[in-house]
């Protein structure tokens, strides 16, 4: 009877396990902040574990008229995700890196329907740019209109 029961059982789990919808891309944006790196070290092991590969965003919300100014810092931004990036995963599970500029949460959003990110994690909190994006109705924003499942890391 043991055997019949352990049968079902893993037929069960079989099937709960087959259910998960499988992980490809996740999006972490980056503010440099230490928060935000936070969210890139509990996407790492997620992304190991479903064999996902990671997108960083950064986003540079404030304009620079200037084209080399411009074109240096969108080139520092690309070179900064890259190095944090590899604080944690290894080269191999980076899918590419992500600079935009504009606002936050629409950058953010755009760019998880755009890469079809089937995972976004993300700092609940953060003292650099990010920071405000969580405060008020640009966090419930975020939340709601993701185009996938948001994992939320908070301080602590």
């Amino acid at each position: 009877m043991k055997t019949a029961s352990k049968s079902a059982r893993d037929d069960v789990l079989g099937r709960v396990q087959r259910s998960y919808p499988r992980l490809r891309r996740i999006l972490v944006p980056l503010d440099f902040s230490g928060q935000s790196r936070r969210a890139l070290r509990y996407a790492a092991p997620v992304a190991a574990r479903f064999g996902a590969r990671v997108v960083l965003l950064h986003v540079l919300e404030k304009p620079v008229r200037d084209a080399k100014a411009a074109a240096a810092r969108l080139t520092a931004a690309h070179r900064r995700l890259r190095e944090t990036a590899l604080q944690f995963l290894p080269e191999a599970q980076i899918d590419q890196t992500v600079v935009r500029e504009g606002n936050a949460a629409r950058e953010i959003l755009e760019t998880a329907r755009l890469l079809h990110a089937d995972l976004l994690a993300i700092a609940a909190e953060s003292s650099a740019s990010l920071g405000r994006l969580f405060k008020g109705g640009t966090a419930r924003r975020v939340l709601r209109l993701a185009p996938c499942p948001v994992l939320t890391v908070r301080k602590g």
